[in-house]
């Protein structure tokens, strides 16, 4: 699998291996590498399918056009809900944007992790290596 990440990133094999395997050793997760490209694989597939393309022969070419089309049509469908054209101006694009989305979102609303909810989270599946570390 390092073969693939390393033409990915235009590096040595040699040098790619070497990482990962550091990698996993500090992670505490063996052939995470393997797992992740497989998941991956797996969304780019899930996508393609989405937008109506063939996951086995999608060329490269198709792919750009097909999301530029999507872009496209996502713009267009964005322009209409904010109600402006062509020939509106990028500030008032912007501050149209902007006025919607502040009646929109409350300041007031905050999401965030409690520290119990984290605390049973890290009790439930602890990291490796820190559960090793401590015991």
């Amino acid at each position: 699998m390092s073969k693939k990440i390393a033409h990915l990133l235009s590096r040595p094999e040699s040098e790619v291996s070497s990482i990962l395997s550091d990698l996993e050793k500090k992670s505490g997760y063996p052939s995470e590498d393997v797992r992740l490209l497989v998941e991956n694989k797996h969304r780019l597939r899930t996508k393609l399918t989405q937008i109506g393309l063939d996951p086995d022969d999608t060329t490269d070419q198709e792919l750009y056009y097909a999301l530029f089309a999507k872009f496209q049509r996502d713009g267009e469908l964005l322009d209409q809900s904010l109600g402006i054209d062509q020939a509106t101006s990028i500030n008032e694009r912007i501050n149209r944007a902007v006025q919607i989305v502040s009646k929109i979102a409350k300041k007031e609303e905050l999401w965030v992790l409690k520290k119990t909810a984290a605390k049973k989270a890290l009790l439930a599946i602890p990291p490796r290596q820190v559960a090793k570390k401590l015991g």
